[in-house]
């Protein structure tokens, strides 16, 4: 079979009288080569093993590139100046995992605010004060446990089901040009699943 493959191309190369010697063995060299590669049975081993792999790394690839993006939940709520959202990176979570929530409150203006709350509800004169430019976001990530404190004196663990989470702020005094105003937002609620 290779003799008449190499006759072929012989034949090919007279016919076509721009190909030169080289493109005409070009074939037999690349057939000698494999078969040097794989002369031993070490050498054919491990070139399965080699083709094996790399057909297994392009079908899993090939698998995760068709599988849809896990889209997370966004709720948000605008108050000019500012966005409140809320997100998390998806709906359904084992029962054992913990929940972990993004609140952000973005400047939405093209000035600068400075937002200041309450730090305890019992003293009146302290207030944390926190700069925003525009564009700019404060981030908080608050992981939930999947605990529920009924009584105070005992955590109790949720039951599997579905759940509604809402985010909120305290009463916060934004503050833009020397015009000061008291707001407080709520998103819109995100249902998660535990199962």
């Amino acid at each position: 079979m290779e003799a008449s493959y190499i006759v072929k191309l012989r034949i090919v190369a007279r016919l076509k009288s721009l190909a030169t010697p080289i493109t005409v063995w070009k074939p037999l060299l690349i057939m000698n080569s494999l078969k040097s590669l794989l002369h031993s049975r070490n050498r054919k081993a491990g070139f399965l093993v080699a083709v094996v792999a790399m057909a297994l790394i392009a079908s899993v690839y090939a698998y995760y590139a068709l599988l849809p993006p896990q889209k997370g939940q966004l709720a948000l709520i605008t108050s000019p100046p500012i966005e409140f959202s809320m997100e998390l990176k998806k709906a359904d979570f084992a029962s054992d995992e913990n929940v972990t929530v993004r609140l952000s409150l973005k400047n939405i203006s093209n000035k600068t605010i400075t937002v200041g709350m309450h730090a305890w509800q019992f003293h009146c004169n302290s207030v944390l004060t926190e700069t925003v430019d525009p564009s700019e976001e404060l981030v908080s990530f608050y992981t939930w446990h999947q605990e529920w404190d009924w009584s105070g004196t005992y955590i109790y663990p949720v039951q599997k089901g579905t759940y509604h989470i809402v985010g909120h702020t305290r009463l916060m005094h934004l503050t833009v040009d020397g015009q000061r105003s008291t707001i407080a937002l709520e998103t819109p609620s995100i249902t998660i699943t535990i199962k």
